[in-house]
């Protein structure tokens, strides 16, 4: 799923046979959010965009959250409207959670990398990026479980 604004950069070196076909299907994927509020791919392929999705929503809310997180160490205690993280941890918070959304992309060594999977040393670095993902997601899934409640401003 990519926004109209960016179409003509993802599909920059693409032929304008593929241009036209990829056109029709972005545009009615656009069709899709505006009316149901996603698409089809989004539903074929949820966690990615999930991801994906979740680390624009989380950069948006740092740029214009307002509110400060309420500190995890007390929370037993009456008063934990009155005890709260400053705005620079809050933004800490919001930093490490995004950088591990952002960080999650299994399939980041297509884009970062020139290996192949048919070489025998590639895989074996391929695995790493993909194990390395798979860590990013977990601490990132942590994160927004553990914060979730706060995440409005």
């Amino acid at each position: 799923m990519i926004g109209l604004r960016e179409f003509s950069k993802e599909y920059k070196k693409a032929r304008i046979t593929y241009k036209i076909k990829s056109l029709k299907w972005e545009l009615r994927y656009a069709w899709q959010r505006a009316w149901r509020g996603y698409d089809d791919v989004e539903v074929f392929d949820l966690s990615y965009k999930f991801i994906e999705r979740m680390t624009q929503i989380l950069k948006d809310f740092r740029k214009n959250n307002i509110a400060l997180f309420p500190n995890p160490d007390y929370q037993d205690t009456v008063h934990l409207t009155d005890i709260s993280l400053s705005e620079k941890e809050t933004n800490d918070v919001l930093d490490e959670m995004i950088n591990h959304f952002e960080n999650s992309d299994i399939n980041a060594w297509t884009e970062e990398t020139d290996l192949t999977p048919s070489r025998k040393g590639d895989m074996e670095k391929i695995g790493k990026f993909e194990k390395n993902a798979m860590e990013h997601e977990k601490q990132a899934l942590a994160m927004f479980v553990k914060w979730f409640d706060c995440l409005w401003y």
